[in-house]
C-alpha cells in the first residue's frame, strides 16, 4: 500500500481544501439535523460564506468510496473532525487510520458476531466524540450531549420494539402449537411434527437477521408415514413399527434426517460467508485504489482552488451589491404594505356599499315578485293561446314551404326553357350573320357598279342641265332682244 502523503506534517494543505471536503461530506448525509449543522458551521472561523461556491472534483467520483481519503485530511482540521464526528459515527471512528490487516480482522469479527460489531462501533464513536469535544465551547458540548441523548433514546426504543416483536412471535408460535391437533394427540410414529414447521434463522454479514424457509419433506418420508399410519408395513423396520421400539426408531430416523438438513443448511451458510469474505476483500482493494486516486485529486484540487480564490473577491462584491438590493427591496416592501393597507380600507368601504345596495335590490325584487305572483294564470293562458297561434303559423308556414317548393321547381323548369330559347336565339343570330355576310359578298359588285353608274348619270344630268340652261338663255335672248334671230 503506498504511503499517505497527506499525513506528512510539512505538506501544505490549503484551508479551502478542508472546506470543500467538509461540504462534500455534509452533502452525502441527508439525515443530519439542521440545528447541529448550523451550530458547527457557526463555530468554524475558517469557513467563510464564499466556500459554498467552490466546486470540488470529488463530485465526479462515486460516493461509495468518498470517505477513503477523508480520514487523513481530518487530522489537519479539528473543526471538520468535530463536525463529522458529531454527525456520523463512522467518520469519528475513522479519524485515526488503521492498517489493512486491522480492517480485515475487524470485518471478519463483524461477520462472525454482529453484537460485538455494534458494541465496538458505539465505543469508538463515543471515545472519538469525547476527545474531540475537549477544548470547545459549551454550546457545542451541550448540542453534542443532546444528540447523544436523542440517539440513546432512539436506540432503546428500537431495542424495546425488537424484544416486543420477538415475544409476540414466541407467543404466536406457542399458540399455534397448542392449537395443533398433533400436539394434543401425538401420532404413534413421528413425535416431532413442529420441527418441520420451524423456520431456521441466521445472521448475515450486515448484522441483520435472515429467515430461511425450511425445505419440503421428502416423498419417502410421506410414504413411510402413510404406511405406518395404516399399521401394516414400514420400509425401515418392517412390522416392528407397531410397538414402542418402532416409534423410537422412527423418531431417531426423523431426527437424523433433520440433522442432515441442518448440515446442508450450515454448508450453504459457510459458502455464503466465504463469498461475503471475498466480496469484502474486493471492496477493500477497490477502496485502496480509490484512496490513491483521491490523493492525486487532492493535488489537482489545490491548483484549482487557487483559481477559485480570485473568484471569491468578485463574489464578495456581488454579495455587497445584493445586500444593497435587499435594503432597497425592504424599503419598497414597506411602501407596498402601506399602499396595501390603504387599498384594504378603501375596498372595505366599497364592499359595505355594495352589500347595502344588494340588500336594496333584493327588497325590490321581492316586492316585484309578490306583485306579479297572482298573474301567473293569465300568463299561462296567454302562453297557451300563443302556443296555438304559433302552431297555426307553423302549419301555414309548412303550406307556404310546399308552395315555395312547387314554385321553385316551376322556376327551375322555366329557367331551363329560357336557357334553351336563349341558345336557339343565339344560334339564329349566328345563322343570320352568316346569311348577311353571304348576301353582302354577293351584292358587293352590284354596289360598286351602281355607284359608277350613279356618278355617270350624275355627270350626264349635270351636262343636260347645263345644255337646258343654255337653251333657255338662248330662247330668252330672242324674246328680250329685238331683232335677234
Amino acid at each position: 500500500m503506498p504511503r499517505n502523503r497527506l499525513q506528512k506534517k510539512d505538506f501544505a494543505i490549503h484551508k479551502d481544501t478542508v472546506n470543500g471536503t467538509f461540504l462534500l461530506a455534509l452533502s452525502q448525509f441527508h439525515h443530519l439535523c439542521l440545528p447541529t449543522t448550523q451550530l458547527c458551521i457557526s463555530c468554524m472561523p475558517e469557513l467563510s460564506p464564499p466556500i459554498f461556491e467552490i466546486r470540488s472534483p470529488q463530485f465526479h467520483k462515486p460516493a461509495a468510496a468518498s470517505g477513503a481519503c477523508l480520514s487523513s485530511i481530518y487530522l489537519f482540521s479539528p473543526h471538520v473532525s468535530l463536525a463529522l464526528g458529531l454527525f456520523h459515527p463512522r467518520f469519528a471512528a475513522n479519524l485515526e487510520p488503521r492498517s489493512s490487516d486491522k480492517k480485515l480482522r475487524a470485518a471478519r469479527s463483524d461477520r462472525e458476531d454482529p453484537d460485538s460489531y455494534t458494541q465496538r462501533h458505539h465505543q469508538q464513536h463515543e471515545g472519538s466524540r469525547a476527545c474531540l469535544l475537549q477544548g470547545w465551547p459549551r454550546e457545542v458540548q451541550h448540542h453534542s450531549k443532546r444528540a447523544e441523548l436523542r440517539r440513546l433514546r432512539v436506540q432503546s426504543r428500537e431495542q424495546a420494539q425488537c424484544l416486543l416483536q420477538q415475544r409476540q412471535q414466541q407467543h404466536e408460535r406457542h399458540v399455534r402449537r397448542r392449537r395443533n391437533p398433533a400436539f394434543q394427540n401425538p401420532p404413534a410414529v413421528r413425535l416431532r411434527p413442529d420441527a418441520i414447521n420451524d423456520t431456521p434463522t441466521r445472521w448475515n454479514s450486515s448484522a441483520a437477521r435472515v429467515v430461511e424457509p425450511s425445505p419440503e419433506p421428502e416423498s419417502s418420508m410421506a410414504s413411510e408415514g402413510g404406511e405406518q399410519g395404516d399399521g401394516q408395513w414400514d420400509s425401515t423396520i418392517g412390522k416392528a413399527g407397531l410397538g414402542k421400539t418402532g416409534r423410537v426408531i422412527n423418531k431417531l430416523v426423523s431426527d437424523n434426517e433433520a440433522l442432515k438438513r441442518d448440515i446442508k443448511i450450515e454448508r450453504l451458510r459457510a459458502e455464503e460467508s466465504k463469498q461475503a469474505a471475498k466480496l469484502a476483500e474486493d471492496k477493500i482493494e477497490r477502496t485502496i485504489s480509490d484512496y490513491e486516486s483521491r490523493l492525486l485529486e487532492a493535488n489537482v484540487t489545490k491548483t484549482l482552488l487557487s483559481r477559485k480564490e480570485r473568484q471569491v473577491e468578485t463574489l464578495t462584491a456581488n454579495v455587497e451589491m445584493e445586500k444593497k438590493k435587499t435594503l432597497s427591496a425592504l424599503d419598497r416592501e414597506r411602501l407596498w404594505k402601506e399602499e396595501m393597507d390603504k387599498m384594504k380600507a378603501d375596498t372595505t368601504v366599497q364592499v359595505d356599499e355594495a352589500t347595502s345596495y344588494a340588500q336594496l335590490m333584493e327588497g325590490r325584487y321581492n316586492a316585484i315578485s309578490s306583485h306579479w305572483r297572482d298573474q301567473g294564470d293569465e300568463v299561462k293562458r296567454a302562453t297557451s293561446k300563443m302556443h296555438i297561434q304559433i302552431k297555426d303559423l307553423v302549419e301555414e308556414r309548412k303550406k307556404d314551404d310546399d308552395k315555395i317548393q312547387t314554385l321553385r321547381e316551376l322556376c327551375d323548369q322555366q329557367d331551363g326553357n329560357i336557357k334553351q330559347l336563349r341558345h336557339e336565339k343565339e344560334e339564329i343570330a349566328r345563322l343570320f350573320e352568316e346569311y348577311k355576310k353571304a348576301q353582302e359578298d354577293a351584292l358587293k359588285d352590284i354596289k360598286t357598279n351602281a355607284k359608277k353608274r350613279e356618278e355617270e348619270q350624275q355627270q350626264v344630268l349635270d351636262e343636260s342641265k347645263e345644255a337646258l340652261a343654255k337653251l333657255k338663255w338662248a330662247l330668252n335672248v330672242k324674246k328680250s332682244v329685238k331683232g335677234a334671230k
